[in-house]
Formats: structure tokens, C-alpha cells, sequence
């Protein structure tokens, strides 16, 4: 059976919601003379299958583009045989087929990966078009050169932390812009951006000046919106800047095209600035330019110079949720311990006090919660990671338990440490069939941080203990 999610509609102004997406069950095609069926591997979603959503590339009732890793099943094709994985574009289905009379977009051509090269995902990845999309727009048309500042948008994401690793191997000076403090933190003590700011800090563009005394030369733009407009007084002249994606404006811009938009409101200082602005289509690229980045990426992998990040979600059931809330748990409040005013923000998000604290960190954090536990508070004691590393030889639990002991005993909190082999025997059958229908009713979102290749483990180990990781932290030794 081919499970697939199709167009409901062109969708209208705004973000994804349920209304766009229908989940079909069909059967799965037979391969002509020249073709092939292959079952997908790896799915990806990218904004600007949003784009083509809007303004009608895709139409009600056919299945949902996207780029894929699949495994072929049955072969016709002279070129592939089954057994064999492919980067291909079986769009948002479970089965699709490969080779003549199927479009691959005029440019997403099909080729054999190699299993022993690369990690397969990888091929949606820093080892395909996203990867080619940095490599294109940082490399071939801005060109960093060495001491020059390169301020990158989106910067954690696929294209953005690709495109900053390969201005900083050009010599360039880099400046990330990301939003959540930890992303902030992956650009720069993962990534080895030289800054970093967060265009949630309500004073972003000063936090933004601050990072560039010397102005912006390049400029990658994946944003627009605020982001752009906070940039544009720092632009050098004759700046260049690669105009890569628009994320804040594909959702609305009041019925104009985002791209007008964006242009109408850097026109100005781009005609003072004698500003260079290339819009990137990585399609321009792929002939004149794919083997020669596919090699070198390659090398760059090999020796460790580049690291990427890759944000896995399970099922194809999960994709319209994944696509429009990739990053969306629902919490009613969330609050950063790196916020100088973090007590202060727990406390107003809390305003009347806490009945159920799950820990996982213990340090600053806990001592944060404390002031705030009601009576009769419950606590479950599930880790401590921030005091894993120095707590001066004593036992991080002891130290937790002091540091909490006497709001314990005046608000008669129940503490409860929580050892998971205490519930396999009695819960796992239970939470299994629980967890299992959450899931098919996408009633649960969750996130995985995939880190490619054994040899990453200490490094990948270490930044998890530091905080640096995305939901649960796991390594792909080999793929299926």
C-alpha cells in the first residue's frame, strides 16, 4: 500500500495548517520500460516547498513535492538495480517512481549514492542541493575573502550553518543570526562562527552592530523581514549579498510577491551602497558546478572540516506536522536560562507557583525553580547534567539535595528520583501501546539530534553534556 500526503488546496495567506494536507492510501505503481520503483528512505522539507505551495507550482490533488533518499525494489532501468539507493524525488509518499517520463524539476537529476561514502541522509543534506545551495551562493557568487565580515541568517539551519563553516575555511570573519539560545550557542561553539546573536534579543539590531564594528560585506540572506531590515544599515558599500530564501515573508506579504517586497525595502540603501544582490536558484548550478562541490564537500567531511547538524523526525504520517512545526511543542511558556534575567521571566511565567517540577539539570536552573515550588510541590529527579562535570568531588545528587533541603522541608515537597529499570517490568507494555497511539495521532511531537559517523562521538557527547544538542542526541554509525 502507497501512503502518501497530497495537496488539499492551494493554500491560502499564512502558515500550514491541517486544511492544506490529505493523507491518501493508494496503490503502489508499477515501473514502465526506463523506470524504476523505489521505496523511501529519508524525506526532506525545505521552506521553499512552502513557496511553491502558494503560488500554485503544486496542484490540489497531487502529492506533495520533496527531495528523498529511496531504495530501489523493482528495476526496468539500464542504469539502476534493485537494492540500490538513490537521490530522487518521491515527494511526501511512501513509493514512487524514477526514470523516464517522471519530472526531476529539470535539475533534481537522479544519481546512485554510495553507502560507504557518506551517510545516506546526507544527500537531502550538506552532500546535496542544501549543501550546493551554500556552496553556490557563499563560494561561487559572493566569494568571501579573508578578514572580510559575513553575517549568515538562519544560521543553524541547513543551508545558513554550511554556508558560514564554508566562509570561515575562505578566511572570512562570520556572524550568525539564529533565534533560540542554543542555536545561538551551536553557531559558535559548534559551528565556529565568530558571533552569534539572536534575533529574539529584544535589542537585536544594537547586539547586531556590536558583532560587525567593521560593517557587513557579505550578506546571506535566508529571512527577510526584520532580519533583513536590521542588517541593511550595516551593509559596506558594494557589499554582495545572496538572496537565498525569504522564510519570514513566504507566510505574508499581504498578496505581493515576497521577493518585491524585500527588494522595495532595501532599494535605497542598495543604490547608496552600490549593494550587489544575486538571487541564488541552485538549479543554475547543478552542471556547471555539482561534481566539483560534491568533491570537495566530500573532502571537507573526510578531514572533519565541516560539521552539520540534521533534524530527524519519525514517519511519514508526521510530515505536514514536522513541515509547519518543526520546532513546536506547545508549551503555554518557555523561558531561557541564559536570560540575565532569568529568575525574574521563571517567575512571571509561573505566577502561581509550581506544582510539578521534572528535572533535568540541576545547578543555576534548580536553584532558579526553588523560590517558586508550592507546598506539597512534586519533583521528579531525572538528571542533573548541569553538575555532571564539578561538583568538587561529592555526589551530584547530594549536592542537588542540599542546595534544596531546606524549601523542601518548609514546603513539604515530595522528592522522587526516578531510575527507568524501576518500570520496565510493570509500565514499558503500557507505555508502549500509549506512546505508539500518541504517535499515529501526532498527539506527540519529537525531536532527534542525528550526528553522521562513529568517529563524531566524543565530540557529539561532549556538546550534549554542554547543552548543544536538539532533543535526544544520537549518532548514525550506518545507515539502514
Amino acid at each position: 500500500m502507497n501512503q502518501q500526503w497530497r495537496l488539499a488546496r492551494t493554500p491560502p495567506a499564512g502558515w500550514p495548517t491541517d486544511g492544506d494536507f490529505e493523507w491518501i492510501e493508494a496503490s503502489a505503481p508499477e515501473p514502465g520500460p526506463g523506470q524504476c520503483l523505489t521505496e523511501t528512505l529519508y524525506l526532506s522539507l525545505d521552506p521553499y516547498q512552502w513557496g511553491r505551495r502558494r503560488n500554485g507550482a503544486e496542484s490540489p490533488g497531487s502529492v506533495c513535492h520533496g527531495r528523498t533518499v529511496s531504495r530501489v525494489l523493482q528495476s526496468r532501468h539500464p542504469d539502476y538495480q534493485p537494492g540500490d539507493y538513490l537521490f530522487n524525488t518521491n515527494g511526501w509518499q511512501r513509493f514512487g517512481l524514477t526514470g523516464d517520463g517522471v519530472t526531476d524539476f529539470g535539475y533534481m537529476h537522479p544519481r546512485r549514492l554510495d553507502i560507504e561514502a557518506a551517510p545516506l541522509s546526507s544527500a537531502l543534506g550538506v552532500m546535496g542541493m542544501l549543501g550546493l545551495t551554500a556552496y553556490a551562493g557563499m563560494l561561487v557568487q559572493s566569494g568571501p575573502r579573508p578578514g572580510e565580515t559575513v553575517v549568515v541568517s538562519a544560521a543553524s539551519g541547513g543551508v545558513g550553518q554550511i554556508a558560514g563553516q564554508l566562509a570561515k575555511l575562505a578566511g572570512a570573519r562570520v556572524v550568525g543570526i539564529a533565534g533560540d539560545p542554543k542555536k545561538v550557542a551551536f553557531c559558535t561553539q559548534t559551528l565556529g562562527f565568530d558571533a552569534c546573536v539572536s534575533h529574539l534579543d529584544p535589542a537585536f539590531p544594537e547586539a547586531l552592530g556590536a558583532a560587525c564594528p567593521d560593517g557587513v560585506d557579505v550578506y546571506f540572506e535566508n529571512v527577510g523581514g526584520k532580519v533583513f531590515e536590521a542588517v541593511l544599515p550595516h551593509l559596506n558599500v558594494k557589499a554582495r549579498i545572496t538572496l537565498c530564501g525569504m522564510i519570514a515573508q513566504y507566510g505574508d506579504t499581504g498578496g505581493q510577491s515576497p521577493r518585491d517586497v524585500w527588494l522595495a525595502a532595501g532599494s535605497a540603501v542598495f543604490s547608496a551602497q552600490k549593494v550587489q544582490v544575486q538571487p541564488l536558484f541552485v538549479g543554475d548550478y547543478v552542471a556547471s558546478h555539482q561534481a566539483e562541490f560534491l568533491a570537495l564537500m566530500g573532502d571537507y567531511l573526510r578531514q572533519q572540516k565541516i560539521v552539520y547538524l540534521e533534524d530527524f523526525r519519525a514517519g511519514l504520517e508526521v510530515a505536514p506536522t514536522a513541515f509547519a512545526e518543526t520546532q513546536t511543542l506547545g508549551f503555554d511558556a518557555c523561558v531561557s536560562h541564559l536570560d540575565p534575567a532569568f529568575p525574574e521571566a521563571l517567575g512571571a511565567a509561573c505566577p502561581d507557583g509550581v506544582d510539578v517540577y521534572f528535572e533535568n539539570v540541576g545547578g543555576k536552573v534548580f536553584e532558579a525553580v526553588l523560590p517558586h515550588l508550592n507546598v506539597k510541590a512534586r519533583i521528579t529527579l531525572c538528571g542533573m547534567i548541569a553538575q555532571y562535570g564539578d561538583t568538587g568531588g561529592q555526589s551530584p545528587r547530594d549536592v542537588w539535595l542540599a542546595a534544596g533541603s531546606a524549601v523542601f522541608s518548609a514546603q513539604k515537597v515530595q522528592v522522587q528520583p526516578l531510575f527507568v529499570g524501576d518500570y520496565v517490568a510493570s509500565h514499558q507494555a503500557e507505555f508502549l501501546a500509549l506512546m505508539g497511539d500518541y504517535l499515529r495521532q501526532q498527539k506527540i511531537v519529537y525531536l532527534e539530534d542525528f550526528r553522521a559517523g562513529l568517529e563524531v562521538a566524543p565530540t557529539a557527547f561532549a556538546e550534549m553534556l554542554r547543552g548543544g544538542n536538539f532533543g535526544k542526541t544520537l549518532v548514525v554509525v550506518q545507515d539502514p
